[in-house]
């Protein structure tokens, strides 16, 4: 009988291999999808996000509608209110006959702030403290199997770039939004790392633990 022909050997994917160790690359290697900390993908991290953004917006109306604005700002809702009437009103005159929209009263304006305070407070509180003293682990986080680490180290961040990494990616989302959403995506598709800008800037990368190749 004849023999069958050799298969010829199959080629790798070059995309599924992580690069070569080198100096200028090394950090592309290990946190490449297939090499040791594999870097989570951007749904995973987009997941975990919405995940601790809900939380924490219902934390701060339950903080918020229980004490702070009763305590500090106790007409808050009833000028949201009137105001909210000026707009509709406002809103369903004929074109012509409009003007300029109805402005907030001082009094609602300064219970805004004061809503928008706070929960900058409490975000940078919850994402600080979960990086710094949770080994990189937010609530979103472990839900998903995701964790922060160090480029650095490999390992846990250092306390204070915890803090530090919790109050930019706060910052981002209160303050500069409009502006650092696009970046974070186009960032996130042509980086190799997967690195948002506040992991950027706090040397980390997000992990994707269920495929990472290092238990701690």
């Amino acid at each position: 009988m004849d023999e069958p022909p050799n298969e010829p050997p199959k080629k790798e994917n070059p995309s599924a291999m992580p690069p070569p160790l080198k100096p200028s690359n090394v950090l592309d290697s290990i946190f490449h999808r297939n090499g040791p900390l594999p870097s989570a993908s951007i749904g995973l991290r987009g997941l975990a996000f919405f995940l601790d953004f809900t939380l924490l917006i219902g934390i701060s109306i339950l903080i918020l509608g229980k004490f702070g604005l009763p305590e500090n700002h106790p007409g808050a809702g009833f000028d949201f209110k009137e105001w909210a009437d000026q707009v509709i009103i406002w809103a369903e005159a004929p074109i012509l006959d409009r003007g300029s929209p109805p402005e907030a009263p001082p009094s609602l304006t300064e219970a805004i702030s004061y809503s928008l305070n706070l929960m900058f407070i409490l975000f940078w509180a919850y994402f600080g403290t979960c990086e710094a003293f949770f080994a990189g682990r937010s609530i979103g986080k472990q839900l998903c199997c995701l964790r922060t680490m160090s480029t650095v180290t490999l390992g846990t961040l250092p306390i204070f770039t915890g803090i530090v990494r919790g109050g930019v990616k706060t910052t981002m989302i209160f303050i500069i939004f409009p502006i650092t959403t696009p970046l974070t995506l186009i960032g996130l598709l042509f980086n190799k790392r997967r690195q948002c800008i506040h992991d950027m800037l706090s040397r980390s990368a997000v992990v994707d633990e269920r495929l990472s190749k290092i238990n701690e």
